[in-house]
Order: C-alpha cells, then sequence, then structure tokens
C-alpha cells in the first residue's frame, strides 16, 4: 500500500500536477495579495480626498461687456499666393509627368515644387516607380525616365 502511495506522489510531482496542498496555498497567497491591493485602494482614495478638500474654491468672475468696436482704417494686407490648381490626375501620374519634362533628370525638391505635392509624399512615390522599374536613378537624388 505505501509503495502504491509513493508511486502515486511520484507519478504526481513528475507531472507537476497541483495537489490539493499546494492549491489551498495559493488560496491563501491570492486572499494576502487581495488584502494589500485592498488597503493600498484605500490609502489611494484618502489621499484623493484630502488633497481636494486642501484646494480652495475659486471665486466666480464678473463678466464686463465688451467697448463698442472702433472703426479702423483698413490694413492692407497681403494676398497668399495662389496655390496650385488641383488636377485631375493622379499624385503619381504628375510626378511621371514632371520627371519625364525634365530633360536631365528631377530631384524630390524639383518634383515637389512642380507638382505642389509634399516632400514626403513625393519621395514615397519616387520610390515606387523605381520599384516598379518606371524611372531610374541617374545620381545621387537625381531620377530620370528609363
Amino acid at each position: 500500500m505505501k509503495d502504491v502511495k509513493k508511486a502515486f506522489e511520484t507519478i504526481i510531482e513528475s507531472l507537476k500536477l497541483p495537489t490539493h496542498k499546494t492549491i489551498k496555498e495559493l488560496i491563501k497567497r491570492l486572499e494576502e495579495l487581495e488584502k494589500i491591493v485592498a488597503k493600498s485602494m484605500t490609502t489611494t482614495k484618502t489621499r484623493a480626498k484630502a488633497t481636494a478638500k486642501k484646494k480652495k474654491p475659486t471665486k466666480a468672475r464678473s463678466v464686463k461687456k465688451a467697448a463698442p468696436a472702433k472703426k479702423t482704417a483698413a490694413k492692407k494686407t497681403k494676398k497668399a499666393a495662389p496655390k496650385a490648381k488641383p488636377s485631375k490626375k493622379s499624385a503619381t501620374e504628375q510626378v511621371l509627368d514632371a520627371i519625364r519634362k525634365s530633360s536631365k533628370g528631377i530631384t524630390v525638391g524639383t518634383a515637389r515644387k512642380s507638382t505642389g505635392l509634399e516632400s514626403k509624399q513625393v519621395s514615397n512615390i519616387i520610390f515606387r516607380l523605381l520599384k516598379q522599374g518606371k524611372i531610374v536613378k541617374k545620381d545621387r537624388g537625381i531620377y530620370a525616365v528609363k
């Protein structure tokens, strides 16, 4: 009988199955941790209440009526430069057309100025066109049609 019990215990240990005893220990530890968390929650709540009580209430400000606006001479303002008209072409087609128009090749900055797109967008389009094989890299930062 003792041999069977020892064999059973060794099998359980080798399988690393939790026993009733280990489960009870885990439950005790869990309850202790829950108590610690509950204490810390109550202390943080009381701290928050204490700091809320220390704050002074703000005084209500009286609203002043605005004085009537004086008429002033109209200021001459510079008009903003007209933005590039949105074309019906896609951004990729715009960049590709700008590259085709240049005889020596084009840089990202030049393509940005001619298309009116953001430099990040132009860079991404050029990268995509390079991967597709539609354009080639002539020199560092200069791109041309194949």
